[in-house]
């Protein structure tokens, strides 16, 4: 409630299902299905990759050298 800017109403999820013709369960938890996935926190000792590095230092690349072009 302290989040609710002054003079903004809230109302109860079962009184807003209700004027909405919905059943007052709509407003309650609803069951998750058997191919949910539950969200862990990140194991950065696995690794991130959503949040890799874009040059990591393994596997490094190294180019050759090459010659200078002849003039």
């Amino acid at each position: 409630m302290e989040n609710v800017p002054a003079g903004v109403q809230v109302k109860d999820l079962k009184d807003v299902a209700r004027e909405n013709h919905l059943p007052e369960s709509f407003a309650e938890p609803w069951p998750l299905p058997a191919t949910a996935i539950q969200a862990y926190p990140n194991d950065l000792k696995q690794g991130n990759p959503a949040m890799a590095p874009a040059y990591p230092d393994n596997p490094k690349i190294t180019i050759p050298t090459s010659k200078p072009a002849a003039h």
